[in-house]
């Protein structure tokens, strides 16, 4: 939108920039700048800098699920490149337990007892359990021995870890032989479809 003042925004302009973002490929990252744009119109309308959200009536991109499962070697190139760090140890995590990212960065010491982890409003707005598995007590232990007394599991210096260093770690590590590059929430996928295998 550039230099254009916030009043004389219209719904061409926000069309435009919405559209060049979906238009190389990133439908997802086009719809969250579209629902930030319109929570921003939507506070200059209470502040009486604007009357009307030129955001309203634009259309979401539409976004394509991803069905992206690591290989047996991708696991392997992951776990041995996520050793000796926090975010590392949250990687892992989330393959061990399945867990969503954002999940697993909640996760406090007060919420493990009695031989599992309680994780507190799912993404499905319930609680859920993950057993301590021996696996599981050891990415524990580990956390332990590198926590700075953070009352998260896994955190960050100040505080819990975000999601978007999940990724950027993710995208640190050298993934030249794939034909796309795994995400952290392809580590949940991956480990119900582990899962899965096993029952048939």
């Amino acid at each position: 939108i550039g230099s254009i003042r916030i009043q004389a925004i219209t719904q061409r302009d926000v069309v435009k920039v919405i559209d060049r973002i979906r238009d190389r490929g990133a439908a997802t990252h086009s719809n969250r700048i579209r629902a930030l744009l319109h929570k921003m119109f939507a506070w200059a309308i209470t502040k009486a800098y604007r009357e009307t959200n030129p955001v309203t009536h634009t259309e979401r991109a539409k976004e394509k699920s991803r069905s992206r499962v690591l290989t047996e070697a991708e696991i392997r190139k992951l776990w041995a490149n996520t050793s000796g760090s926090m975010t590392g140890l949250a990687l892992r995590f989330c393959l061990l337990s399945a867990k969503r990212s954002g999940e697993v960065a909640k996760i406090k010491w007060s919420d493990i007892h009695d031989g599992v982890i309680h994780i507190r409003n799912t993404k499905n707005g319930t609680d859920d359990v993950v057993p301590v598995t021996s696996g599981i007590q050891r990415l524990l232990d580990d956390a332990k021995c590198i926590s700075n007394g953070c009352e998260y599991v896994f955190h960050g210096r100040k505080g819990k870890l975000a999601d978007c260093v999940l990724s950027q770690y993710m995208r640190r590590i050298d993934w030249s032989a794939c034909d796309t590059k795994p995400r952290p929430h392809d580590l949940r996928r991956t480990a119900a479809t582990m899962i899965g295998a096993l029952g048939n």
